[in-house]
């Protein structure tokens, strides 16, 4: 039963209402993707699958891609978190085949979207990291606008989007990164709101990734109404990796920043 003892069991249905898809990464227990996704089918929309490290250290099994096939249906969605640090932007190294073997080995899966880091780690080389996420679109015939770019911690996003919006990629806009930078996240929606197709959303305080319950009512509720404004068309990732966070995150949008969206946004 994937409700059995399952603390999120309260809230199914809770976040239906809202004008986004919400959805979640997948290690939230201490658990395989396909008995986290199990769990939080029916709460989310969408899972995220992370793949933060290379197939070579944490492979994936042949049966687990058969599971997370089996429980994919028209309601439900999978997007994959590429490889990180992605390593496009540095000289030598393996990152460009560490990220098209995440996306071949990941594909029996289903995956719609998936995240990209672009990291400044040491070199920093823009041109050099364009032309490898033009061969990796080549080699997995992934179409474009399905690699979502997202603004990382420590790494200017201007210089990066500029490199890569001529290959027809998305943002994947990290509203906690943003906030834990200092950042205006409706000043980076206006910027670059057509071209948002995905979210992360976490609490930030001493650290990011907290519950959705450290940012304040009044800025969550206003980035979400401009979120859903933009009508992205992936989901809204909340990035807690624990239940206790989850929880709290869901709470935080079934019984606090749902009442304060505008009307229209309601609707």
């Amino acid at each position: 039963m994937p409700f059995a003892g399952n603390p999120l069991h309260a809230y199914r249905g809770a976040l239906d209402a809202y004008p986004v898809r919400f959805g979640v990464s997948s290690f939230v227990w201490p658990a395989g993707y396909a008995e986290n996704v199990t769990r939080l089918k029916g709460i989310f929309a969408e899972v995220q699958l992370l793949a933060y490290e290379s197939q070579d250290k944490s492979p994936i099994s042949g049966d687990e891609l058969r599971q997370l096939a089996a429980l994919k249906d028209g309601g439900f969605s999978y997007s994959l978190h590429l490889p990180s640090p992605s390593r496009l932007t540095a000289s030598g190294g393996d990152g460009e085949a560490v990220i098209i073997k995440a996306i071949e080995t990941f594909a029996p899966a289903g995956i719609g979207n998936y995240v990209l880091h672009m990291e400044q780690t040491g070199c920093f080389d823009l041109p050099l990291a364009a032309k490898r996420l033009e061969r990796i679109l080549k080699k997995t015939g992934v179409a474009p606008e399905h690699i979502c770019v997202e603004n990382t911690i420590g790494t200017p996003f201007t210089p990066v989007w500029a490199a890569v919006k001529g290959l027809g990629v998305s943002v994947c806009f990290d509203i906690g990164h943003h906030l834990y930078e200092k950042g205006d996240p409706l000043a980076f929606i206006d910027t670059y709101g057509q071209h948002i197709r995905m979210c992360h959303i976490h609490g930030v305080a001493e650290r990011d990734h907290r519950p959705l319950s450290a940012i304040p009512e009044e800025t969550l509720t206003a980035v979400l109404a401009a979120v859903a404004d933009c009508k992205p068309a992936g989901a809204v990732i909340i990035e807690n990796f624990s239940v206790g966070d989850v929880v709290e995150s869901v709470r935080c949008l079934a019984h606090g920043a749902r009442r304060l969206l505008p009307r229209e946004v309601r609707a």
